[in-house]
């Protein structure tokens, strides 16, 4: 995708942020799971930011995200984008720096909610011998995805968290 500002804003309105701005794409990673509720014996679930206060959006946004920033009557929680430290102007990240953000959500998010890869997806190995080779899926079922290498006549099972689409890998 190519380059993504950052913005802050206050730890408990990490995800509030990210939901109000995703007509911009903005994300945050997040991580999901089960409690029990106090005093019940129900589960409930919760999903709560992996890095409270930082959401990232993609920069050709920037400009609108500015203008909204400075907005008195925002749709959206207070926020402010960053600024780079060393001159001026606003920190910018490029997309490959988010890869292990993204495979830190994908190993917090439910087995039931994992994505799973279409037959004749090409992905990356992101983790372990294999790691940074592309691969094609073979079949997938969410917990483990079966991939074959153009080339070589091998092909091996991985867990699925442990692969990225080849597109975001890059």
């Amino acid at each position: 995708m190519g380059q993504w500002c950052i913005l802050r804003v206050g730890a408990s309105r990490t995800i509030r942020l990210a939901d109000a701005l995703a007509p911009y794409d903005a994300w945050t990673p997040r991580e999901t799971f089960k409690r029990r509720i106090p005093r019940k014996t129900e589960r409930e679930t919760v999903t709560i930011p992996i890095m409270p206060t930082y959401v990232f959006a993609p920069v050709q946004h920037i400009m609108d995200l500015i203008e909204l920033s400075k907005a008195w009557n925002k749709p959206c929680p207070d926020f402010s984008l960053q600024r780079h430290p060393d001159r001026i102007g606003y920190a910018v990240t490029p997309d490959s720096q988010l890869n292990p953000l993204r495979l830190a959500e994908r190993a917090g998010t439910p087995l039931e909610q994992v994505h799973t890869f279409a037959q004749g997806e090409r992905v990356k190995l992101t983790e372990g011998g294999f790691s940074g080779m592309s691969g094609i899926v073979q079949t997938s079922d969410g917990r483990y995805t079966m991939l074959a290498f153009p080339g070589f006549a091998i092909q091996i099972k991985v867990e699925t968290l442990r692969l990225l689409p080849e597109a975001i890998a890059a």
